[in-house]
């Protein structure tokens, strides 16, 4: 629970698209094996990809904006100390680093699969078996 409570609604955001890719990632890997249609292999596969790099982004762009967040707030807190200061924007930058973190951890499944699925895709013969 670390990371959710520590990483913010990024981080939750990040969850949600995980829950999207892992399965579509599953199916895609699994229909590449089974399906015998080089496009639906390629497509599936192209788009458990475009999730995977999306989760990646998520979490990047979730960082960038909690370290905005927490810029904006110690800009605006007056009278601390300049080291208590550097503190807080320390403890802030760590809390924020969750996002990436949680991002990079779910995309892997997903660009592992899309790869072997596109590996799979590639180099399927372009007529069909029957």
């Amino acid at each position: 629970m670390q990371p959710f409570v520590e990483g913010g609604f990024p981080v939750w955001i990040v969850l949600a698209v995980v829950l999207v890719s892992h399965p579509l990632a599953i199916a895609a890997v699994i229909t590449s094996f089974v399906n015998r249609s080089r496009g639906v292999v390629l497509g599936l596969s192209s788009a458990v990809l475009l999730f995977a790099l999306t989760t990646v982004g998520v979490g990047v762009a979730g960082y960038f904006w909690s370290v905005s967040e927490i810029e904006y707030a110690l800009e605006h807190a007056g009278g601390l100390d300049p080291a208590m200061l550097d503190a807080m924007r320390e403890q802030g930058r760590s809390e924020a680093s969750w996002s990436w973190i949680c991002g990079g951890i779910g995309a892997a499944l997903p660009l592992v699969l899309s790869l072997v699925g596109l590996g799979r895709g590639v180099t399927m013969s372009s007529t069909p078996r029957r």
